[in-house]
């Protein structure tokens, strides 16, 4: 989303926020549905636990919003998807393989490039591990 405003000696600045999951990236269905088989699990199982199963839904709103962290929302995940699941780095592992969304990274690009402040906001993935930065 554009956004402009102004420096303190009236000069108007732009800049450019941007979400990750959907705009900064490749649609994930694909990547998502091999990580599932990877995992030995059903195909659309990602896609149905985080959508579909209540205490899917519930655990990544409350990782969204902040009230779990990223190690808390992995833990409850991985035992929705299965006993034989790891929950270590597992948003981290079933995202590995999303590709950037290749124009949307050049729009970034060219934006830094031409001056205006480019920056990243997104809930989709908590604050763990990435309180600090």
């Amino acid at each position: 989303m554009p956004h402009s405003t102004e420096s303190a000696d009236g000069r108007e600045q732009l800049g450019l926020i941007l979400d990750f999951a959907g705009v900064l990236t490749a649609s994930p269905l694909a990547v998502h549905r091999a990580w599932c088989v990877s995992e030995g699990l059903d195909a659309e199982a990602w896609r149905s636990t985080l959508n579909d199963h209540p205490e899917g839904r519930r655990l990544y709103a409350a990782l969204e919003v902040g009230e779990i962290g990223q190690a808390e929302w992995n833990e409850g995940t991985a035992a929705l998807l299965g006993a034989q699941v790891d929950p270590v780095n597992l948003m981290g592992r079933a995202w590995a393989g999303v590709p950037a969304a290749r124009r949307m990274a050049a729009l970034a690009r060219a934006a830094r490039t031409a001056g205006h402040r480019v920056a990243l906001l997104s809930n989709s993935f908590g604050l763990d591990p990435f309180r600090g930065l």
